[in-house]
């Protein structure tokens, strides 16, 4: 799938549309403060969409702090876009060496999250960070993330390649790895071109 970005300017404000040949689109709010700020709340919340859904965009909550608690997530919670993309680990050296929980706290945290979202009426799409690294390290694990947002409502699990340097057919055994194991789950993927595969 060929994907273009489109900048619409309104205002001061910027908004970035990526499409896909399909015609499917999604404007990414990427910035938390502009579901608070009021003219962006005015910009987005009455913009006139045909074939694309504004989708606001996060992470999962912060380690010792509930969901609810969180203010990224209360910000998503409240914020007038209906779909928000998650972004979690899901490679276990960044949870020891970066986000420094256990892998059972990172599982709880995708649940916890989703969780929350669901619960203020919001589609959660999870966006599986460093899927494709974490996948080659540890198979099973990797496709735990994906069942814990998957179980707790998350209606599309995007498998990431977040640094670029998994080949096309390391790409390719994984996906293939991951319909045999959750087949009835909808998947995304979100790749780089770092190695200059084409």
């Amino acid at each position: 799938m060929t994907v273009g970005h489109v900048l619409i300017f309104r205002g001061s404000a910027a908004l970035m549309v990526a499409s896909d040949v399909a015609g499917d689109s999604a404007v990414l709010v990427e910035d938390f403060d502009c579901c608070r700020r009021q003219p962006h709340i005015e910009l987005l919340a009455d913009e006139s969409l045909d074939h694309a859904t504004i989708v606001a965009f996060g992470m999962t909550r912060r380690r010792g702090v509930a969901a609810a608690e969180d203010p990224g997530l209360q910000v998503l919670a409240g914020c007038f876009a209906t779909v928000t993309t998650i972004v979690g680990k899901t490679w276990a050296a960044h949870l020891e060496k970066i986000v420094k929980v256990s892998r059972e706290e990172n599982l709880e945290m995708i649940r916890d999250t989703v969780t929350f979202l669901r619960g203020a009426d919001k589609r959660v799409i999870y966006d599986a960070e460093h899927f494709f690294d974490g996948y080659r390290d540890d198979p099973g694990y990797a496709l735990q993330c994906l069942r814990a947002a998957l179980d707790a409502g998350a209606e599309r699990v995007v498998l990431c390649d977040t640094n670029g340097s998994t080949l096309p057919p390391q790409i390719a055994d994984a996906v293939r790895g991951v319909k045999e194991q959750l087949p009835d789950a909808a998947l995304g993927i979100h790749c780089h071109n770092d190695r200059e595969c084409g």
